[in-house]
């Protein structure tokens, strides 16, 4: 899966460096899940930028930025007018040798420390230097993570053997250090002894409590007390199970997996009971014949989190869609996919009495993201397309997925291209128009249908097989074409996969 995310170019002057690095803290908060990661790309943005500036000759007047997801990679390029030194001249080996006077405040040594493929092609008259960084999307996996609070080493290393093979486990010895850990990291349950040095667990649950990020987090005690009055103190800090030691493996997961299982049939609930009070206010069918065209669209929903808005308004010329990617997976990212829902239905549905392109609702959605103080807390991506007569399709992106071009012959990836919305003032989406003919069909999708296996190897497999499944059901009706789709999806995903997935298959209606 390619996208864009951020596209930005600035004067050169001595807060460029710092510009640059506030605007991609806010891009890589969104869309890199990896705290090391993000540092070392900050590190390689920064100390780039301050050597253009500071070192270039001739000087620099002009940096440009961009930064995408291809395909398995995060790639960096940085872009310059003037002269440049280029790095990848530099045998990382041979820093030592590097003259005092060169590497000095340049911090050479720290931008390869920090990303070990770098490209550098220098300008010549009519273009620009460019220095390209890259690093692989590493492994992600999406079990539960599990933070385990034991104060005893030789016990803490065998409850983390217990559940290492089936979650991912992060470990702190007491409660001081189980806070440090949810600050760089939250996870789905808290296992914790309760008589630990320094801050037990009971003082650790009732900190927890008053924190709002931490109070819905599940809870579990293990202890190797019996005492009515130590259980009873445990409970009125209600906390979701209690485990007496000593403990097998088989127990321990049992005692999880309980609390996990509940926890995602209650949020599930309260999802569901919130999207059929709300949701439906904004949202609608979407017809499967819309301006001559037959659209057949699926869904999967994993019933927390943002989620995907899809949205449409018709008029007698055309019809606008537009296919939204709330970001997030807590219960605050539900609500603003509600706000955003409801606020770009009105604008669509203004649009009804004058007409609204595709690029001109991206600009307004990120407008909204960029100047409201609430709405500016999450992250999104979409696509916007307008549907006409004879085959005629308008489509404007903002850091979405490429929609795919199927054919016969082939099936190719649309390169149309736009920023995350919210992050600069005045940000312009440039349309693209094309028009597909008889025997065609184009596929609109969110990133979960491409990345919601468990992990990177079962994501390409994912990817791959469907592909093929797409381009092999060219043949059939489209709506079967999309059944056949989905249900290698679910069987290749699982069901509910592990993020909402909207999957749009468009094809003209023609003579």
């Amino acid at each position: 899966m390619d996208r864009l995310l951020i596209e930005y170019q600035c004067n050169v002057g001595l807060e460029a460096a710092s510009d640059l690095r506030k605007l991609f803290e806010q891009v890589l908060l969104a869309t890199v899940h990896e705290k090391n990661l993000n540092y070392k790309i900050l590190l390689c943005l920064s100390e780039t930028v301050t050597n253009i500036v500071k070192h270039s000759q001739p000087k620099a007047s002009n940096i440009l930025v961009r930064f995408e997801q291809i395909d398995k990679t995060w790639m960096l390029k940085i872009s310059d007018d003037g002269g440049f030194y280029d790095l990848t001249s530099t045998d990382e080996k041979n820093l030592s040798e590097i003259g005092h006077d060169l590497e000095i405040g340049r911090g050479i040594g720290l931008i390869y420390a920090s990303c070990n493929q770098i490209e550098y092609s220098k300008g010549k008259v009519i273009e620009e230097n460019c220095i390209t960084f890259l690093w692989p999307i590493n492994q992600r996996t999406d079990r539960a993570r599990i933070l385990l609070v034991e104060d005893q080493a030789s016990v803490r290393s065998l409850y983390h053997n217990y559940l290492a093979n089936s979650y991912e486990v992060f470990v702190a010895k007491d409660g001081n250090e189980a806070l440090k850990s949810l600050k760089d990291q939250p996870v789905d349950l808290v296992l914790s002894d309760i008589n630990m040095p320094m801050m037990d667990g009971l003082s650790l649950r009732s900190e927890l409590i008053q924190k709002p990020e931490y109070e819905l987090t599940p809870f579990v005690f293990i202890t190797a007390s019996e005492e009515d009055e130590m259980q009873a103190r445990a409970t009125s800090l209600g906390i979701d199970d209690y485990i007496i030691k000593p403990v097998t493996k088989e127990n321990l997961i049992f005692h999880i997996e309980r609390v996990l299982q509940r926890t995602r049939q209650i949020v599930k609930k309260l999802t569901n009971r919130i999207n059929n009070n709300i949701s439906h206010s904004f949202t609608h069918q979407i017809p499967t014949n819309l301006s001559h065209w037959n659209i057949a669209v699926s869904r999967r929903d994993t019933g927390a989190g943002g989620g995907d808005l899809l949205l449409f308004q018709s008029n007698k010329e055309d019809s606008l869609v537009a296919l939204i990617d709330i970001m997030g997976h807590d219960e605050s990212a539900k609500f603003f996919s509600y706000a955003y829902g409801g606020f770009i239905s009105g604008i669509m549905r203004a649009g009804k009495y004058a007409k609204i392109a595709c690029h001109e609702l991206l600009q307004h959605i990120s407008e909204m993201a960029y100047n409201d103080e609430l709405l500016s807390k999450v992250t999104l991506t979409g696509i916007v397309f307008n549907l006409a007569p004879k085959g005629k399709l308008t489509m404007a992106c903002a850091a979405h997925p490429h929609p795919l071009m199927i054919s016969k012959e082939s099936i190719e990836a649309i390169h149309v291209e736009g920023i995350l919305p919210g992050l600069l003032p005045d940000t312009k989406y440039n349309p693209i128009q094309i028009t597909v003919r008889a025997g065609e069909r184009i596929a609109i999708y969110t990133d979960g249908l491409t990345e919601s296996a468990p992990d990177n190897v079962s994501r390409g497999k994912l990817e791959n097989q469907i592909l093929t499944i797409i381009k092999e059901t060219i043949h059939v009706p489209i709506d079967r074409a999309l059944r056949l789709v989905m249900q290698k999806f679910d069987e290749l995903a699982g069901t509910p996969p592990n993020d909402d997935t909207t999957f749009i298959l468009l094809e003209p209606l023609l003579g």
